[in-house]
């Protein structure tokens, strides 16, 4: 979760900057904020239609390689070419957030899994670790593009900023944010709750938890004896 946070905040970050200097129209910041967001919402709500039917890990994967590869059509896309960064840029906020509701759900996977491995339910833990993971990935992000910026000398006084600050600027958008798409492909490659062990994982606990329920009425009855 830190690496999809960290990647979508610097992404973020960079966004006005990338409307505003390398497409060089500052007025349509706004129209490009308002469409992607309307396209994270849609690309949420989508998910399970689209993805439902597939192994959750799988499809992480295979959505992380499709939305890298749009980022990186955008770094290559002339910045005059507004209509297409404008689409490229719907299109990768609809299918990045495809996957957003798939990252709670393996985390509630991991909860199931402790629990068939040592007998405790670890909610808590899990989510409060889960969250601190955001956290930090929010504060890294943020500092990223902080610290890029004033490394190449951008001065926000300039209207105009030397090409180095442009492609800078292009590389955060677009390129680091893919960089560490690879660390959460590279992470997900080593998950192994694919759907065929979480619900065989799922099936043991409903099977323990109905012994036990058995198990409750006839302790009761021999204690009334």
């Amino acid at each position: 979760k830190m690496m999809a946070t960290c990647s979508n905040v610097v992404r973020g970050g960079a966004t006005l900057y990338f409307v505003k200097y390398v497409m060089d129209l500052p007025e349509l910041a706004m129209q490009f904020l308002l469409y992607g967001s309307i396209a994270t919402m849609f690309g949420s709500l989508a998910s399970s239609r689209l993805l439902g039917r597939f192994d959750r890990v799988k499809a992480f994967k295979g959505i992380i390689v499709v939305y890298s590869l749009i980022s990186l059509l955008i770094f290559v896309t002339p910045a005059d070419y507004i209509a297409l960064i404008f689409a490229l840029n719907i299109v990768f906020l609809f299918v990045s957030n495809t996957t957003t509701p798939l990252q709670w759900l393996m985390a509630s996977d991991v909860v199931d899994y402790e629990e068939s491995r040592s007998g405790r339910r670890l909610d808590g833990l899990v989510f409060s670790t889960y969250l601190f993971s955001l956290k930090i990935g929010l504060a890294i992000g943020g500092a990223v593009v902080g610290w890029i910026l004033a490394y190449v000398n951008y001065s926000a006084s300039s209207s105009v900023q030397p090409v180095e600050v442009l492609t800078t600027i292009k590389i955060l958008f677009c390129v680091v944010p893919v960089v560490l798409y690879i660390g959460m492909f590279t992470m997900l490659s080593l998950y192994k709750l694919t759907d065929a062990r979480v619900e065989a994982i799922s099936q043991q606990l409903r099977q323990h938890r109905a012994a036990q329920e058995e198990g409750v009425p006839a302790a009761a009855a021999a204690t009334s004896h």
